[in-house]
């Protein structure tokens, strides 16, 4: 369904042609956002007119309740375990590396907190909450299975 979009574009106030083609271009099909191009170019409107740091807030305020990613939470629960397993793949064929074992955790939490900030930079405010609450919950979750492993490692042990 081809339709025609310059009379809807030519309808519209330069602001909301700047919209279009700014803060909510994502909102638009692609017909909408050529149309609006040719009503620009037609107006010879200049966008770099207007007050792009409004713009720049309306883009922010998107982003700032934006959904944590799937990978994202993944990679809270297995970096640090395929971490851990690299490291001592590194320990067993290396030994005199063993002290690496003591910065596996510290290199993991640096690595997240870098994450952490650079959502947080980005202006993603909601995205960078969910990886530190899903960070948090992985380490929760290996204490855990930490000292479940040794409670299961001592009643084994009682039993012989």
């Amino acid at each position: 369904m081809n339709q025609d979009f310059s009379e809807s574009m030519s309808a519209r106030s330069d602001k909301q042609l700047v919209d279009i083609l700014t803060t909510k271009r994502s909102e638009y099909q692609l017909e909408v956002i050529a149309a609006a191009e040719l009503e620009v170019d037609k107006r010879k409107i200049n966008i770099s007119d207007f007050d792009l740091s409004i713009v720049t807030k309306t883009m922010e305020l998107e982003n700032k309740d934006i959904e944590l990613e799937w990978y994202y939470k993944a990679s809270t629960l297995i970096f640090p375990a395929l971490l851990t397993r690299f490291i001592v793949f590194i320990v067993k064929s290396s030994p005199e590396l063993y002290l690496l074992q003591l910065l596996t955790i510290p290199i993991c939490i640096i690595g997240q907190v870098y994450i952490f900030k650079k959502l947080k930079a980005e202006g993603f405010e909601r995205k960078s909450l969910e990886f530190k609450k899903w960070t948090i919950n992985s380490y929760i979750f290996y204490f855990a299975l930490f000292i479940l492993l040794i409670v299961l490692t001592f009643i084994v042990k009682s039993m012989h």
